[in-house]
This record gives C-alpha cells, sequence and structure tokens, in this order.
C-alpha cells in the first residue's frame, strides 16, 4: 500500500512537466543576455555606428555639391538669354562707385529666385539677402539699368556671396581679358559672346571665397577672390558654353598655360 501511495505521490509531483503546466513554461524560456554578449553588442552597434557616419557624410556633400552644379547650370541658362536678348554683350560686374551688377542681370531670367545664387556647401550667410518688396524697376534709371528693384539695398564689395563672376581673366598690364569688369568705363567695354575663342574651355561663374570682400569676382591669382574648394578640394566651375566641371583648387590657380589659358577670351594664358 505504501509503495502505491509514493507512485502516486511522486506522480502528482511530475504531473506539470507532463501537462504544460507552468514549470514547464519555464523551463523553456530561453536566458538573457549575460553582461559579456551585451558589451558585445554594443561594441558592434558602436563599429557600425563610426563606419557610417563618414559615408553619410560623404553621401551628403555628394548631394551638395550636385545642388551648386545644378545652380550654375541655371546660371549658365541665363546667361545665355540675357546674351541673347542684350546682343551677345555680356553683363559684366561692377560699377565704377562698387555696386554690383551681374546678379542682379541675370535674376529675371531665374524667376527672381535668389536661392540659385546660394551654394549649399556654404553657410546662410552667403546667401543673397532679398530687400525689396517687388520686383518692380527702381525709379533710379541708372540703377534700373543694372537689375536694381525699387526699395532694393545696393549690393557692395563687403556683401557676401557664394558665386564670383570672371570678370578681369588673367590678363596682365591691366588690360581685361575675362568676361568684362565696370559695367560703365567707356575705355574699357564690355565684351560680346563672339569674342570668345574657346567657349567650352572659358570659366564664366564659380565656386569663389566668400569672406565679404569681392565675392561676386572670382580671380584665380587673387586671395581675396580665389575659387574656393568647398566640394572635395574642388570648385564648381560653368563655363561659356553653360557646362560645369568640379576643378581642383590647385589647378584654378596654376599659372600653367592649360590652366591660365581658361580664364581668357582669347584662350591664351
Amino acid at each position: 500500500m505504501f509503495s502505491g501511495m509514493g507512485r502516486l505521490i511522486a506522480g502528482h509531483f511530475r504531473q506539470p512537466k507532463f501537462f504544460g503546466g507552468r514549470v514547464a513554461e519555464r523551463e523553456k524560456c530561453p536566458k538573457g543576455f549575460t553582461l559579456v554578449e551585451l558589451l558585445v553588442v554594443i561594441s558592434v552597434i558602436g563599429l557600425l555606428a563610426v563606419l557610417g557616419i563618414p559615408a553619410i557624410k560623404t553621401a551628403r556633400d555628394k548631394a551638395k555639391q550636385a545642388a551648386c552644379s545644378s545652380n550654375l547650370k541655371q546660371l549658365g541658362v541665363a546667361l545665355s538669354a540675357y546674351l541673347a536678348e542684350n546682343n551677345g554683350v555680356f553683363p559684366g560686374h561692377h560699377t565704377r562707385s562698387g555696386i554690383m551688377v551681374w546678379p542682379h542681370r541675370l535674376r529675371p531670367y531665374l524667376g527672381n529666385n535668389h536661392d540659385i545664387f546660394w551654394c549649399p556647401a556654404e553657410d546662410r550667410s552667403a546667401q543673397w539677402p532679398v530687400s525689396y518688396a517687388s520686383p518692380t524697376p527702381h525709379s533710379n534709371p541708372q540703377l534700373a539699368s543694372y537689375g536694381y528693384y525699387q526699395g532694393e539695398t545696393i549690393f557692395r564689395p563687403d556683401t557676401r556671396f557664394s558665386y564670383g563672376y570672371n570678370d578681369w581673366g588673367t590678363g596682365s598690364g591691366g588690360m581685361v581679358t575675362g568676361l568684362g569688369a565696370s559695367v560703365d568705363d567707356p575705355a574699357i567695354p564690355l565684351p560680346r559672346i563672339t569674342t570668345i575663342v574657346k567657349p567650352s574651355q572659358m570659366y564664366a561663374i564659380g565656386d569663389t571665397t566668400s569672406d565679404g570682400s569681392w565675392d561676386t569676382a572670382i580671380d584665380p591669382y587673387n586671395d581675396r577672390e580665389a575659387p574656393k574648394g568647398r566640394h572635395g578640394g574642388g570648385a564648381n566651375m560653368l563655363f561659356v558654353d553653360g557646362h560645369v566641371e568640379n576643378i581642383k583648387v590647385e589647378n584654378l590657380r596654376s599659372q600653367e598655360s592649360q590652366w591660365a589659358s581658361r580664364w581668357n577670351r582669347t584662350g591664351e594664358p
């Protein structure tokens, strides 16, 4: 009798395991992570983050370069339209009194979209400050001829900007071999498109040093107006024929014939 009772008692205590009770469920539950396993997981996540950050930055930089290139291509379209409506005469850069001109003369062909004149790889302080209520010609006929709108603040050399106009070129002895500097100097008239020997090999507009000193110009041998390598050490450059290239700054500033010639209408250094 006692042995039978023992078997019943033993069977009673084993019953949950065979009939799916809570004891069996707990035995089936997986164990949690150990401290070592957690540290390994954290280390792997950290490593992936470190590896991913440069890739994300590279992707962002490429996107900014592409946006800048798009801006310059649109400026090329605007320049072409301006030339078509002005007998092939280039807009020039400034007046002898220091009033900036070329951006104002091109913007109507861009729907007055000032963001196109700003490289996204440059900070916002280099963005064109809009200071007019509506795009109606300035009441001053001279300013109106320069593309200024009523109530607009005059754009001076100390205004920060992203893109520079190839005005002087690299001519020596004060010769203007670029696309025209002063718009009101009768001694040096603005050039025509027909004077450009190699349009596909001449710079028109490009990434310039945005330091608040003649930012609207670009000059390879003047530190204040030098090309700026915002995009992987290179500057995006619009050519007269409308195409855009990213060119290393050291090449843009080189005095070697193959590079220096790209700044001049003659196609020569």
